[in-house]
């Protein structure tokens, strides 16, 4: 066979042909290569959603430890209670999730539907969800809290720190220490428990506070479980504190006097509010501390000097006077020592304030010397008042007083008469004191005191102080004025008095059998008798009348005795109110029976039992809460025996008892008793209430515990 070699060429239709069949080959090539980088890229995108989900499910198994309860509210957003973080990691920068939880069928059980969403390179859009469920996981095991805390000026450790921590409802506290402990740390709050953590997983704010530093707060310190947390701060030391010294000077000569009046105080004022006040003095000292740089401003001043016999030597806003009752202010008082000119204590209050800027005494921050304030005071200024003290006939009344008072009656000074009855007194000027005017009301006044003779009952003589009219100085209405002279002469009733008395009697009975009873006692007022074998007592001067024992007037009536209640015709505790009684003169007087109910008493005994086992429970601590004979509250105390026993002895019946419940001459005001037992380590404290206790019947009281862990 022989090959035969053509030499013709391809025609135009197969050249097509094979062009054809090679581009379609290179298509499906192109096409299969693209699908099987997708599908890659694909996987990968789902792949990392997957770890999305992932991550997301741990972090809300997290947050449930402590937020269990809050999950519904919760998102990947930020701000969120659980604490959630809306961050994602590098790499998932075209993803984003999304959450909702609700409760599936109770709070118990939570439906969490979380959504992974991304757009590939290709710009198409994918959603992956997924469905998880979780019920309240048991609490987690408690952390704690460490650190060190420092002075921030020198960072020395910084012991006593009170150091805080509180969620909300729950407060741990700690002191710091001088020294770090094994920890290197100065503060533990596992130190209070020895070393066991116990401080609840969640979010906690910390303050600590010291004396002469600034308090530290910080928020939101994330507690897990069973680890420590390390929280290190500094603390800003304060100011150092420095004192304000004012003290009272005497215009005059310049020495330092006090206030000897009640009524007259020394005052410091900050911005118009009072910081500190004193009287009975001279001086009065105060620390200023700081809260930061910035210094301080006050003001000095005193009030009512006048009752101390001091005034201000200045006007303060009317020329009619010369000086001014309160005394003196820095914050009107523009000089150091006061001058006699008229001052304004309108547009500087006399309190001073921060913003009209009269508090001008300036304290700044230590260490330094005190700040000292001189407060100018000056004598109140005086006028001459005599005359003499006679009495109703015009007798002089020799070895008398006369005694000075301001206008408003406050006491000034009191000095003897003479033998003549003369007497010569200082008292202030008071129309030259701002800011009393010229009337009449405002004038200083005076009256007399002296002895007369009286004959008390049962025809005792002795001697009565009494007190004449007032007088005002200078009544006609013209001014009191300083270095003025004055006369003023006292009229005072002299005339000798007899008292008007008269004699009582009665009896004391015992209400339930009509008998007398002896030896009781019986009392008008604060006089009083004891009674006879019969129970009869008589008040009078231990002799057949005249005279009489008991002044003319009204009186109240007790009775008492050993074994009964207290009687008290004003009621007291237990009986109706009487009518008190009037005392005529001359004669004797029938005083109502006073009706007295005996006093009885009995035995409570307590036999306190476990319920779980029915034993005894020994060192039980018991309280009966009771009353005395006089109706006050009383409490009662024991501790069980052996036998889960012990018994109260001559315990007071309840009231009312059988016999006065309902009657007229009884209260009815109920006091009965109520016993508490308490054997705190193990059991719960039980109160009985209440307990009905009858004359001479012992009672016996079953105290049935529960203890603790059945509750």
């Amino acid at each position: 066979m022989f090959l035969v070699r053509s030499n013709r060429a391809f025609s135009l239709v197969e050249a097509i042909v094979g062009i054809t069949i090679i581009a379609a080959i290179a298509v499906v090539s192109y096409l299969g290569a693209g699908t099987c980088f997708r599908a890659d890229l694909h996987n990968s995108d789902q792949t990392l959603a997957v770890h999305l989900l992932q991550k997301s499910q741990e972090e809300i198994r997290l947050a449930a430890q402590s937020h269990y309860d809050q999950l519904n509210t919760c998102d990947f957003v930020a701000g969120n209670t659980c604490g959630l973080s809306e961050t994602l990691p590098t790499g998932f920068d075209r993803f984003t999730r999304s959450m909702a939880i609700v409760d599936e069928g109770s709070t118990e059980l939570k439906r969490i539907e979380i959504q992974v969403q991304w757009t590939d390179v290709l710009g198409n859009v994918h959603m992956m969800p997924s469905v998880m469920f979780m019920s309240r996981p048991p609490n987690p095991l408690p952390g704690n809290i460490i650190g060190v805390v420092t002075d921030e000026s020198n960072g020395n450790l910084l012991g006593g720190v009170l150091v805080q921590i509180t969620n909300g409802t729950v407060t741990h506290a700690i002191t710091s220490t001088g020294s770090l402990t094994g920890k290197n740390v100065n503060y533990d709050f596992s130190q209070s428990t020895g070393g066991t953590f116990n401080i609840e997983v969640g979010a906690w704010n910390l303050t600590a506070t010291r004396d002469g530093y600034e308090p530290t707060t910080i928020n939101n310190i994330d507690v897990l479980s069973n680890a420590e947390r390390r929280v290190d701060f500094t603390m800003k030391p304060l100011p150092e504190p420095r004192q304000i010294i004012a003290r009272l000077r005497n215009t005059e000569t310049g020495s330092y006097v006090s206030f000897g009046h009640s009524y007259s105080w020394i005052r410091l004022y900050e911005d118009g509010s009072l910081r500190h006040r004193v009287r009975y003095t001279g001086q009065l000292t105060w620390t200023v501390d700081f809260d930061d740089t910035n210094p301080r401003y006050f003001t000095v001043n005193t009030d009512q000097a006048f009752y101390s016999m001091y005034v201000g030597n200045f006007a303060c806003n009317s020329a009619s006077f010369r000086y001014y009752a309160d005394g003196w202010s820095s914050a009107v008082v523009r000089d150091d020592l006061a001058s006699p000119a008229l001052v304004d204590c309108t547009s500087y209050p006399w309190n001073g304030n921060a913003m009209g800027g009269t508090d001008r005494i300036q304290v700044t921050p230590g260490p330094g010397p005190a700040v000292n304030v001189d407060v100018w005071v000056h004598p109140v200024p005086l006028a001459r008042v005599w005359g003499y003290l006679r009495d109703q006939n015009g007798n002089p009344v020799s070895n008398g007083y006369v005694y000075g008072y301001w206008h408003n009656g406050r006491h000034i000074r009191r000095v003897p008469t003479e033998s003549d009855g003369s007497y010569e007194i200082y008292l202030p000027a008071q129309q030259e004191i701002e800011p009393w005017g010229n009337s009449i009301g405002n004038h200083p006044r005076v009256r007399g005191r002296a002895a007369r003779q009286i004959v008390l009952c049962c025809d005792n003589n002795s001697w009565q102080t009494v007190y004449s009219p007032v007088y005002r100085v200078n009544s006609g209405g013209n001014p009191v004025l300083e270095g003025g002279d004055y006369r003023v002469d006292i009229s005072i009733d002299l005339t000798p008095q007899i008292q008007d008395c008269g004699n009582a009697g009665g009896r004391v009975v015992d209400i339930q059998s009509g008998g007398g009873l002896s030896n009781a006692r019986a009392y008008l007022r604060g006089d009083n008798r004891l009674t006879d074998g019969a129970g009869n007592y008589v008040f009078d001067c231990g002799s057949a009348p005249p005279p009489y024992c008991l002044l003319q007037r009204w009186y109240y009536y007790r009775g008492r005795r050993s074994g009964y209640y207290p009687f008290d015709s004003r009621g007291g505790a237990w009986y109706s109110d009487r009518s008190d009684i009037f005392i005529q003169q001359d004669m004797t007087n029938a005083v109502p029976d006073i009706e007295m109910l005996s006093l009885c008493r009995s035995s409570i005994t307590v036999q306190v039992n476990d319920t779980s086992t029915g034993y005894p429970v020994p060192n039980a601590n018991l309280t009966l809460d009771a009353h005395n004979e006089s109706g006050s509250s009383i409490s009662l105390s024991g501790v069980t025996n052996s036998s889960g026993s012990y018994t109260f002895n001559n315990v007071i019946e309840t009231w009312p008892t059988p016999y006065t419940s309902g009657h007229p001459s009884f209260k009815q005001t109920i006091r009965q008793h109520s016993l508490s037992v308490d054997s705190s380590a193990f059991y719960d404290p039980l109160v009985i209430s209440p307990i009905i206790l009858n004359c001479g019947v012992p009672r016996t009281i079953q105290a049935d515990l529960v203890p603790k862990d059945q509750m």
